[in-house]
């Protein structure tokens, strides 16, 4: 494709900028559920690089309503119709004055001469004009060129490398006017044939790529939104996690209700809710600190840090006979003990009745130095899926 990459074309910009531009709206008015706007937005505001004609369909496609499908002839609107002028390549990112100053904005020509041709481009091309600003040159800033650069004042940036159109001439000199204060005028400018042929395009494109989905066939052919199935299930994820009878904080027999883990998508927050230990609990092992610092755990655990140290202080100081494991300013290295703490963690599903269960301390106890069967029960039946990831294996095969 010329540089390695998905192919870039000099008609691509990003969501952000045909949201400002007008391509694009800024809500959902069919609806006033804030989900549902939210995430419908925030999919449009995410999709990357494209031309014009496919932002303006996807959002008329969303903004037609949940699983509505609608023709080309009614998605005729003020975003389509702008858009429309962006593919003739009659409304282009360029140049027109502000008291005798080139200022850059989105600008037609007072002819409405093509200004541009599309065209592949590199992405460090995306955000420039698409004509230099030299287009909108008066007749003395052209008298004062030289004749090496007036081969090129005139020509656009956008299209060929090698035939980049010519837009401005010595006797037809380009005026433009922008689009901010204009956007009625321009709007009507084309005539609805010419828009329902970009429109028509575009869906081709879009139906292509698995961006819309094409209902019917035929004559007047219709379309709907591809991502319906995606906003429903985030929406009744949101729905289910606002409907929990438990309050967030609730504390009952050493558990407390929190938020779980959370998933945000385009400003919606989705909870799975758990039931977590009140207290952080920790459990305790002894460890001979031997040759080479390597560490070496002794057959033994203990819930009680202090049951830990004084079983730790009990051990017999070991003999250092034979060669010894180092030495530290000259003098031979012995074995160390120690104590080395290890965190706990319970996370249990939302709908459990925690009044039947034991405090978190007892559960952690019995599922450690119960059978194994107990282990499992509390590990497959009672802990959340990222639960079971935090929970660990038992300590001991007791």
């Amino acid at each position: 494709m010329g540089w390695g990459h998905s192919p870039n074309f000099y008609a691509y910009r990003s969501a952000e900028e045909w949201n400002r531009v007008g391509v694009t709206g800024s809500r959902l008015s069919f609806t006033d559920d804030e989900t549902v706007t939210k995430l419908g937005m925030g999919y449009l505001a995410n999709q990357g690089w494209e031309c014009a004609m496919d932002a303006a369909v996807r959002y008329t496609l969303l903004n037609a309503g949940e699983n509505a499908t609608i023709n080309a002839k009614q998605m005729l609107n003020q975003h389509t119709r702008l858009a429309a002028l962006i593919e003739e390549n009659i409304m282009a990112d360029g140049w027109y004055r502000v008291e005798g100053k080139p200022t850059r904005g989105w600008v037609v020509a007072t002819d409405f001469r093509p200004l541009w041709r599309n065209g592949m481009c590199s992405e460090w091309d995306l955000n420039k004009t698409h004509f230099p600003a030299s287009c909108i040159n008066t007749k003395e800033e052209n008298e004062s060129t030289s004749t090496y650069n007036r081969y090129y004042w005139n020509r656009a940036t956008a299209g060929g490398s090698y035939n980049r159109p010519i837009i401005a001439w010595d006797d037809n000199l380009l005026v433009t006017i922008p689009l901010e204060g204009n956007e009625r005028m321009l709007t009507n400018h084309l005539e609805d044939k010419v828009v329902l042929r970009a429109i028509n395009k575009s869906l081709n494109r879009m139906v292509k790529s698995e961006k819309a989905v094409q209902v019917t066939a035929g004559r007047g052919r219709t379309f709907r939104w591809d991502a319906w199935d995606w906003l429903d299930t985030i929406r009744n994820q949101r729905l289910v996690t606002m409907a929990k009878q438990r309050k967030l904080g609730d504390i009952v027999n050493g558990w407390k209700f929190t938020k779980g883990r959370v998933t945000t998508t385009y400003g919606v927050e989705v909870c799975e809710h758990a039931w977590e230990p009140v207290e952080s609990f920790k459990w305790y092992k002894v460890c001979l600190l031997g040759w080479n610092n390597f560490s070496y755990t002794l057959n033994g655990f203990f819930f009680d840090e202090s049951e830990a140290e004084a079983y730790k202080d009990s051990l017999p100081e070991l003999p250092s006979g034979g060669y010894p494991m180092g030495k530290t300013d000259g003098v031979p290295k012995t074995g160390t003990y120690h104590v080395e703490s290890n965190s706990a963690t319970f996370i249990l599903k939302p709908e459990l009745m925690v009044e039947e269960l034991p405090t978190p301390i007892e559960m952690f106890k019995r599922t450690q130095l119960g059978p194994a069967e107990y282990y499992k029960k509390v590990r497959n039946e009672y802990s959340t899926p990222h639960g079971r990831q935090r929970m660990g294996n038992r300590i001991t095969n007791y």
